[in-house]
């Protein structure tokens, strides 16, 4: 049987041969029958919550779990449809609690009575995945205080289930911090632990045992200890990592420019003595970017030709050109530019070459570079370009 009263595609339809409104009222029109729609879902998944209701009140625990199950997974189907002041949010909540309660009661039952574990797997990965929607769509109050209810309501066993479902999910949403995904994860696990809120020193624990020491230092940090933070960046060799300690230590003042700055060109060290290529170039433009913010133009003037002695191209040449600007009347810009061309000229990059002699207004150059390249080739074509 149907249970959604907006499933009858022919209900409050504009009649056959009415007359036709411009594009503006049947946007209008569309909108409100969507809205109305939507109306109806939550409406019938109230109705369903409410014998759902009937069922646990009479003891019918297997069934009240299954109600629920269904009404959630439609409840998550649907969310976010209609704007209705929270009310989707409320509704999917109350599901949430109704049934890790119900998963609660059956607990207190005589053995025979209770459900089997297989039973309860299903309940429970649903309200796993309720938390985890919740947690990736930034809180939107759809599961409040999950983490504590799932304590009350499921056994060690299936306590460890749901810390091993942590540890394996791999999703990440995009439009998400990595550092919120971490926190929420690991706050669940510490609440599994103990069915406790975990304090600061908890989590830093949980933190360093699994060396998330980003996560880690960002914690120091908020609990005002960045000297701890600095010494936590530094254990870890992920330049992503780095950078993102830093960033933070930045945060902290003045004082530690210095120190940030120098955890991401420590790291950039020892990238260039093992030749690790990619992690040296993330470090060189996080170390660019950043100098340049904060006015320290020559150190990213530096960093930009270091970039450009292990990459180097157009745009890395104009990144350095844009640096040294205050360079470029006098002989040091000339000795700067004459290098990094013969280093493009070693490299055999004439497309590069020739793009900067054009954009630099050299147009003659750039037909005599062309020429040599031709020449060997095409002899003659080579002399008329020259000529030209």
């Amino acid at each position: 049987m149907n249970t959604d009263p907006a499933s009858d595609s022919n209900s409050d339809q504009i009649p056959f041969g009415a007359e036709t409104p411009d594009a503006d009222q049947w946007r209008i029109e569309g909108a409100r029958q969507e809205y109305q729609r939507a109306i109806s879902r939550v409406a019938a998944l109230r109705g369903l919550r409410d014998i759902a209701l009937e069922h646990r009140g009479a003891g019918r625990q297997f069934l009240a779990c299954g109600l629920y199950s269904a009404v959630l997974k439609s409840a998550l189907a649907h969310f976010g449809e209609v704007d209705d002041g929270g009310e989707a949010a409320q509704l999917t909540a109350d599901f949430g609690a109704q049934l890790v309660g119900c998963l609660a009661e059956d607990l207190t039952l005589a053995s025979a009575e209770r459900m089997s574990p297989a039973d309860r797997l299903q309940p429970l990965h649903l309200l796993y995945n309720l938390w985890w929607f919740d947690m990736a769509s930034g809180g939107l109050a759809a599961a409040p205080g999950m983490e504590s209810e799932l304590f009350r309501g499921a056994t060690a066993n299936e306590r460890n289930l749901i810390a091993q479902w942590l540890w394996r999910d791999r999703r990440f949403p995009s439009n998400l911090p990595r550092l919120w995904l971490v926190f929420s994860r690991e706050y669940f696990r510490a609440m599994l632990e103990t069915g406790e809120e975990p304090d600061d020193e908890i989590l830093l624990n949980k933190y360093r045992a699994n060396r998330l020491h980003d996560a880690a230092a960002g914690l120091l940090i908020d609990m005002d200890r960045p000297e701890e933070a600095l010494i936590e960046g530094g254990q870890s060799p992920s330049v992503a990592v780095r950078i993102r300690v830093a960033d933070a230590l930045l945060e902290c003042g003045e004082e530690w420019v210095e120190p940030a700055l120098g955890l991401v060109e420590d790291r950039l060290t020892q990238a260039e003595k093992s030749q690790e290529e990619a992690a040296a170039i993330d470090c060189l433009r996080w170390i660019t970017r950043r100098c340049r913010e904060i006015g320290q133009i020559d150190r990213a003037l530096g960093a930009s030709r270091r970039w450009f002695q292990i990459q180097p191209g157009y745009s890395t040449y104009l990144r350095v050109r844009s640096l040294g600007e205050t360079w470029l009347a006098t002989p040091k810009w000339r000795d700067l530019r004459d290098s990094m061309l013969s280093l493009l000229k070693e490299k055999r990059d004439w497309d590069t070459i020739i793009r900067i002699l054009l954009n630099e207004g050299e147009i003659r150059e750039a037909r005599r570079q062309l020429a040599s390249i031709v020449e060997r080739d095409d002899p003659e074509r080579a002399a008329s370009l020259r000529q030209s």
